[in-house]
Order: C-alpha cells, then structure tokens, then sequence
C-alpha cells in the first residue's frame, strides 16, 4: 500500500474537529467540570438541562475526544477534562469558546464548497453582513464574539493605552473587542461602526454587559465614510480581509482621516507571509474568504505596508497572534 502519512493525517484532523464540534454543540464539557463522570452520567446531566442524548453514542464522541486530547480517560469507564479543555470548553470560563461553534460549523460547511467556487468563478457559499435576518445577525456576531475577545486581550498586551483617550471599532460586530479594551480602561470613550442592518444587533448584545451602555453605536459604510474625527485609536478586526484592493486603499484612506494627528491604526487578521508559506491557519482561512466573498482574501504583509504608506501611516509594527492571525500597529503620519 502506498504511504500517505500527509492524507492520513489530514483526514484525521478533519474528524477530531468534528469531534470537537459535536462536543461544543451538545456541551459535553461543562458536566465534567466538578469531576469525572460516565457517558451515561453526562446524558443524565445534558438532559435535565434540555439536551436529549444516546448514551452509547455520547461514549463514543468521549471516547473520541479522550483520543485527541480534550478528554482524558478514568476508572470505571468516566470521562475528565483535559487542563485546556477545562480552561476553554466550560461555559463560565473567562476563556470559553463554545459560542464560536456556530461559526466554525458554518465555516466548514463553505470550505466544503471551494472546488464549486472555483469551477463557478464565484463565491459559492457567499457571505453578507447585511443579508439575514436580524436572528442570524445576532448568532453569527455571537459566535465570533471570542476571537473578538482574543483580538482585545492582544491590543491590551501589545499597545500602550497610557495616551488614548478615544477609540473607534470600525466593523466591531459583536463588540466584545471594545468590551474587552474598556473592561481595562473604562476612562475610554469608545465607538463602534457597523453596517446600518447591523448595528441594532451589535447595540443589543453590547447592553448584555456592564459598561456596554456607555459604548456608541453608529451605523455607517466604513469604507466610503465619512466617519467621525479625532480618535487616538482606530481598530480593524478582521475587516480588511473581506474585500479587494480598491476597498482597502478607500477604508484606510477612511480610517486615515478620523483619527487624530498620530493617533494610531491597529489591523488585526490573518495575514500572509511575501513568499505566501504561511501561516498555516492564515493559507487555510484564504481558503474561507474565497467560498464567502467576492473579492475578499488573505493578503500578504509587503500589500499591507504598500497600501498602508499609500494612506499616509507609518511601516506597521508586525506582531504574531495565536490562531494564525497578526496584529499590524502603524501610525498616522
């Protein structure tokens, strides 16, 4: 037979993160967290909180994520929490990401559709924002909301805060980003840009938080502008990965003009290596982009840095991020 240990291995990690989906979807992990417990004692538990399950079946799942490390096996057929597992998988967590589950399964099912979008020159499991029902907005802006959250704890690792006073989220979606930042810094007075459809959701889910009242929304084209003047921090999260060329040069020439002499721009997305090796994650969400948008994709640093001195900002400051994302810091000159 024929070694294929790249195939094998790539076909083994697609079933460890369905695993890891099912575990998400059903929340098999919260039961766990006083202690280990059966397969059976986890679908007693699911049901009383209104999730039916088989119990043989839940074995098998366990018994599958015991096998790619987010369970491990005890005595007596019982299940337990790895330490990552119970740092990130149980709801309650400062670190949980079971809300992200809808945003994964959903960004599976596009990759599944990448030879269609390429054979059929187009997008086809194309994304809009402003497309849906303001339901789906609102559990899609859910479900990013923990890399919104990541992207907050890195710019309060690798910024200086001490001289920002005013900053805008341009596209903050959920504004667990903004949430996060004020949480450190509550003296900050802060704005979120959204698309006109979107912005109701992103003002109701940021009055599910202390604090969040005191965050404006406004609704808005991010790319066209205008926006408001005289921030000392515009962030783009995730944002400039969504469209072509000619909307990048016209969002940072957007972002350019509402801050404040030397205020700071901070992009945070995936962004490729020049010579495109890299990395991994950021070639493998290219692959997303290119099922979801029309024109919207991974982009290399050397592009960034063109467009960036094209704005009139400075050469970026590159800092890599967990999850194969970056964060590019410049300044407006």
């Amino acid at each position: 037979m024929t070694e294929s240990r790249i195939v094998e291995t790539l076909v083994t990690q697609a079933y460890g993160a369905f695993a890891l989906l099912a575990g998400m979807e059903l929340d098999v992990f919260t039961p766990l967290a006083h202690g280990p417990l059966t397969a059976a004692e986890i679908a007693d538990q699911l049901a009383r909180d209104g999730t039916p399950a088989d119990a043989n079946r839940l074995h098998r799942l366990c018994r599958a994520l015991a096998g790619y490390g987010l369970l491990q096996t005890e005595g007596g057929g019982r299940f337990a929490l790895t330490e990552e597992a119970a740092r990130t998988l149980v709801k309650g967590v400062p670190g949980y990401r079971g809300t992200a589950a809808s945003a994964y399964a959903e960004g599976w099912r596009a990759c599944l559709e990448t030879s269609a979008s390429i054979r059929n020159h187009a997008p086809a499991a194309h994304l809009d924002f402003a497309d849906g029902s303001p339901e789906r907005t609102q559990a899609v802006l859910r479900g990013l909301a923990p890399q919104a959250i990541a992207g907050g704890k890195a710019l309060l690792k690798y910024l200086d805060f001490s001289g920002i006073h005013r900053m805008i989220d341009i596209a903050g979606g959920s504004g667990a980003l903004t949430i996060t930042v004020r949480t450190a810094h509550p003296q900050i007075a802060a704005t979120i840009v959204e698309l006109p459809e979107v912005a109701p959701q992103t003002r109701l889910l940021l009055d599910e938080h202390p604090g969040g009242e005191a965050v404006t929304v406004i609704g808005g084209d991010a790319v066209a502008g205008p926006l408001p003047g005289g921030f000392d921090l515009a962030v783009m999260r995730c944002f400039l990965q969504l469209f072509g060329p000619p909307q990048i040069k016209a969002a940072l020439a957007t972002a350019h003009k509402a801050l404040a002499p030397n205020g700071q721009l901070a992009i945070i997305g995936y962004c490729l290596t020049d010579d495109e090796r890299g990395p991994a994650l950021a070639l493998g969400a290219d692959l997303l982009f290119l099922n979801y948008y029309e024109a919207g994709a991974a982009y290399r640093l050397g592009e960034y840095r063109g467009w960036l001195k094209d704005a009139g900002f400075s050469d970026p400051r590159l800092t890599l991020l967990g999850g194969g994302m970056s964060l590019l810091i410049a300044k407006r000159l």
